[in-house]
């Protein structure tokens, strides 16, 4: 990010205004009110509800519009969930190839290749987005609400909630228009929260950064707050992860989703071994376990038990292997142990005869 764009970006989320210069008459954009912002609701709640805009559709009757005409179906969403799955399983792939540059290249062309996939999808799925009568509505409750927010150097207000219905649409959409600054994207957020001069700020001050209390902290102001303590929580993290996985968002998400998945699995673990002691589990004849379900979401919770204790024991057995070079069946670990238990089992058959 250039200097002038980090710059923009840090005066307009700090101090929540914008300058415009507007045929020689300086006007600013401030942050909204709780009043300006309970007569935008109004504004949208009534266009939601004035039968003049009946002829829009819904997003429900867009959304049943595209599974009938197969633009958009369930098996097209299914679709879409694999695409972000994959990318996820990507950006650990990332993460886990930190010292090969060659395979990281190779990884982020598919992680953006993925993108674009996603991208394509995502623009069929809201293909009548802009059509609906909530997209409609919404439009017409921001543009207001900018409109309200706009004052003259002096700051006084040039619209209020009885004079807003008085001008025309297209002059508040022209003044509007002259406020609309480039989208702040995610990674510009996650570039400045992690960077001085905001850094040693946010270090310094926390959430009292802005120094304004919560409840009036602007969107943009709230994105960087939640960024920031993401990296708090980064840099706080007994597993941190170096400065060039931290200063890389695809490889710092990759370590994101390690930390989560190992975190599930260690929560369904409790969860699963507190099922099984309040079941009463019984031993089988080669070590399984038999639990009786109540209900089709413990019996679920029972098969990923299954596939954890399959997973462990190739886990088990790669590291047995790795550290001898090759090992007989009956000297792998999980085996060693069933041959173990067996022993077990026949000798306390026969002292009980």
């Amino acid at each position: 990010m250039d200097n002038y764009r980090k710059t923009s970006i840090l005066n307009r989320v700090m101090t929540g205004i914008v300058y415009r210069t507007i045929n020689g008459n300086v006007y600013k954009l401030v942050p909204p009110t709780k009043d300006q912002l309970a007569l935008s609701h109004m504004i949208y709640s009534n266009i939601l509800s004035d039968n003049s805009y009946s002829e829009l559709m819904t997003r429900e009757t867009a959304t049943m519009f595209l599974q009938v005409k197969g633009i958009w179906t369930i098996e097209k969403e299914d679709n879409l969930k694999k695409l972000n799955d994959h990318i996820d399983n990507l950006k650990v792939e990332l993460y886990r190839k930190l010292f090969n540059k060659k395979v990281q290249d190779r990884i982020r062309k598919q992680i953006q290749s993925t993108y674009k996939q996603i991208e394509n999808n995502l623009y069929n799925k809201y293909i009548f987005e802009d059509k609906t009568l909530e997209y409609y509505a919404e439009d017409i409750r921001d543009r207001s609400l900018k409109a309200l927010c706009i004052t003259d150097s002096s700051g006084r207000y040039v619209y209020d909630a009885n004079s807003l219905g008085l001008q025309s649409k297209a002059e508040m959409t022209s003044l509007v228009s002259k406020f609309e600054d480039p989208f702040i994207t995610d990674k510009e957020y996650r570039f400045i929260s992690r960077n001085d001069p905001f850094r040693s700020d946010w270090i310094i001050g926390k959430t009292n950064v802005f120094g304004i209390r919560a409840c009036n902290l602007s969107n943009e102001q709230k994105s960087l707050i939640l960024y920031s303590r993401m990296y708090d929580n980064v840099y706080d993290s007994h597993d941190r992860p170096s400065e060039d996985v931290i200063n890389d968002d695809y490889m710092l998400d990759g370590w994101f989703i390690v930390q989560r998945r190992k975190s599930d699995s260690d929560q369904k673990q409790k969860e699963t071994e507190e099922l099984l002691g309040n079941k009463g589990a019984k031993g089988g004849s080669s070590g399984e376990m038999f639990v009786m379900a109540e209900s089709p979401e413990e019996a679920n919770r029972i098969r990923e038990l299954n596939d954890l204790n399959s997973k462990m024991k190739m886990k088990q057995r790669d590291h047995a292997i790795q550290e001898r070079g090759s090992v007989d069946e009956q000297d792998l670990p999980d085996v060693k142990m069933d041959i173990y238990n067996q022993a077990m089992r026949q000798a306390a058959e026969k002292r009980g005869k």
